[in-house]
């Protein structure tokens, strides 16, 4: 049996797309609790 290996840059595309959005809300909650 073969298991499929996913692609690595699909894997740390989403990776960063995650970090990115955490990044983004994190922000805005920041901004609206600070203004």
């Amino acid at each position: 049996m073969s298991k499929k290996i996913p692609n690595p840059n699909l894997i740390i595309g989403i990776w960063i797309l995650d970090i990115e959005i955490k990044v983004e809300v994190y922000f805005n909650c920041f901004a609206f609790f600070t203004f």
